[in-house]
């Protein structure tokens, strides 16, 4: 009988892990679409820049990593050893990509619907990582749109 609950204890375990990596993976899709869908700014603009640095300095992030994940117009994908620090730093990654700011309604204004807008919160401390957030950083109007409020975020301009 000790036998088999050992068994099943450690098929249990290995259940939950294959879990724990299956999310880690879809999380891991978030910040991998490269977006280059707003040719006309720098790629190195001032605000990315800004961006890069609080995620160095406030998530904690690698150089190598804060440079794929937090560049507002050159987001790349990033190596597979910048997965965990991004999960464990997610809200405050989610607060340097804008500005500490809630960048809510300019995200809404331009059509980001649930749970993408979420990504345009700064002020948010729930947020957690998701692979609902996947979808949002696909090329295209909504990744464009949270690039744009959040970027505008740092400098006041609103859109």
């Amino acid at each position: 009988m000790d036998n088999f609950v050992g068994l099943v204890v450690l098929l249990l375990l290995i259940a939950n892990a294959a879990t724990i990596l299956a999310h880690q993976y879809e999380f891991s899709q978030i910040f991998r679409h490269s977006s280059n869908a707003i040719s006309s700014q720098s790629k190195d603009d001032l605000e990315s820049q800004k961006s890069i640095q609080c995620c160095i300095d406030e998530a904690g992030l690698p150089a190598e990593c804060a440079k794929s994940v937090c560049n507002y117009f050159n987001v790349k994908k990033y190596p597979d050893s910048c997965t965990v620090p991004i999960m464990h730093n997610f809200v405050k990654i989610v607060a340097c990509f804008t500005a500490h700011k809630d960048n809510t309604e300019c995200c809404k204004s331009k059509g980001v619907q649930a749970p993408c807008v979420d990504l345009c919160n700064g002020k948010n401390p729930d947020i957690l990582p998701d692979p609902e957030y996947v979808p949002c950083t696909f090329p295209g109007k909504v990744d464009t749109a949270i690039q744009q409020c959040n970027h505008d975020a740092w400098t006041g301009n609103k859109n």
